[in-house]
């Protein structure tokens, strides 16, 4: 009675085994992350790693991407569902004695049945997660329309030159902007206005104006400026976030201002603090200043084509509105698609669309926010770059624990927005960093 016990027994921990292997290799893909030398004796029966070595997270996407050079595709970004399933019939083997003496040829058989089984749970945990990646709704063949978008993206991403981490989050806030309304937004990140919304003539406020605030609005002060927030009391979060100047109120001398980290718009008090003052709201007031110089191009490679008008003004149907997907897209390109490759971009994008509408049923932007919000929450906004963690080490062994301290705090919520962060670790790999051995790659496994 103790062996027939123990036989079942042994089968209920590689069954679940099978499960714990299925889910986590469909997590590593989900977050990029590859543990590059995944054999047997660095898995665990609980579906954990224990090992410390050519590990890391994807950034410019690629298939068979290792961190370790010698780690091979077996061991690659991809096919760490394949490694699962081969350190599942390493335990499996293990077993066998057991098995044998405890149960007999029919155990041997149910426990052969379960290794079998092992595609399709992975396969259904890898869909699930494409799906929920895609922002696709859940249903019976959700999964495998996932896989087949998937499928044909991963092409175009293997094709072209595509932060991974990047990518996924930024489709998030394409998620969030198609079912807002399409007011004439342009794809080059330059500020939209439409007679329907915007008021054209009073956003381009006069430096001054007669007897009322608008003779302290300084001259800088038009819609579609980029500016920094600062000086919010009540609410320090948003200081030092960028944003775009949407709106002018004339009546009530306040700005629209949109954060670009934010889904939704800040209302904002003009001008300096003498402004503020002057309409008595000092403690919910922000000073605007124009966006510092230096950090134009950052913020515009990894900001403004993010959100500005597309998440505030809605994606356009038809050709314009793949091009103004695309250019969401653009801050997780390393080398943007040429003509031919831009086609291909559209057409996926189109079917995406498509797909992501219908399976959700929209009817209002709040079946879309649902989605986006769907995809932020299966997809990382910051991880730990090899390059972030470098600097961080390297001024650790000189006594100055800062930047440890600094990730430590980003990636306590790496799903979060963070927009205090974006500049420093919402990036691609900096071009110093490009091929750099022990940085870039691993020659190495210990």
């Amino acid at each position: 009675a103790g062996r027939r016990v123990l036989a079942r027994q042994l089968l209920r921990m590689l069954a679940e085994a099978r499960g714990r292997f299925a889910r986590l290799g469909a997590d590593w893909i989900r977050v990029g992350y590859c543990q590059g030398n995944f054999n047997s004796d660095n898995c665990l029966v609980g579906a954990r790693t224990f090992d410390y070595g050519p590990f890391g997270f994807i950034e410019r996407f690629r298939s068979t991407w290792n961190m370790w050079l010698a780690g091979g595709e077996h061991f690659s970004f991809l096919n760490q569902p394949s490694a699962f399933a081969r350190n599942l019939g390493s335990l499996a083997m293990a077993l066998v004695p057991l098995l044998l003496d405890c149960g007999g040829r029919e155990t041997l058989l149910k426990a052969q049945d379960i290794l079998d089984g092992f595609r399709a749970e992975s396969e259904a945990a890898m869909g699930e997660m494409w799906r929920r990646k895609l922002g696709l709704a859940p249903g019976p063949d959700a999964g495998a329309e996932a896989f087949a978008l998937w499928a044909s993206l991963q092409e175009l991403m293997d094709n072209g030159s595509v932060d991974y981490t990047i990518f996924w989050r930024q489709l998030a806030y394409v998620a969030g902007a198609l079912e807002a309304p399409a007011l004439a937004a342009v794809a080059d990140g330059s500020a939209a206005a439409s007679a329907s919304n915007v008021d054209s003539e009073a956003a381009q406020c006069p430096a001054t104006g007669g007897d009322n605030t608008d003779d302290i609005i300084p001259t800088w002060m038009k819609t579609g400026v980029l500016v920094t927030v600062q000086g919010l009391s009540t609410a320090p979060q948003p200081n030092g976030a960028f944003g775009q100047l949407i709106k002018y109120d004339r009546d009530r001398a306040r700005w629209s201002v949109r954060l670009l980290s934010s889904p939704k718009e800040a209302e904002a008090s003009v001008g300096v603090e003498d402004t503020c003052n002057a309409l008595g709201n000092l403690d919910s007031c922000m000073k605007l200043r124009p966006a510092e110089e230096e950090s134009t191009h950052r913020v515009s490679e990894i900001l403004s084509v993010r959100t500005t008008n597309l998440a505030i003004f809605g994606i356009e149907s038809g050709p314009s509105g793949e091009a103004q997907m695309l250019q969401v897209l653009k801050p997780a390109f390393y080398m943007f698609p040429d003509q031919t490759s831009e086609a291909k971009w559209h057409e996926w994008l189109r079917e995406w669309r498509e797909k992501l509408l219908a399976g959700r049923r929209i009817s209002g932007a709040g079946a879309a926010a649902s989605a986006a919000a769907e995809m932020r929450a299966a997809s990382p906004k910051y991880i730990p770059r090899e390059w972030m963690l470098i600097a961080a080490y390297t001024q650790a062994r000189a006594g100055n624990f800062s930047e440890v301290q600094r990730l430590q705090q980003v990636f306590d919520e790496p799903y979060e927005e963070q927009p205090e962060f974006e500049l420093d670790y919402y990036r691609k790999v900096p071009d110093e960093h490009q091929g750099v051995g022990g940085t870039f790659y691993m020659t190495c496994s210990s």
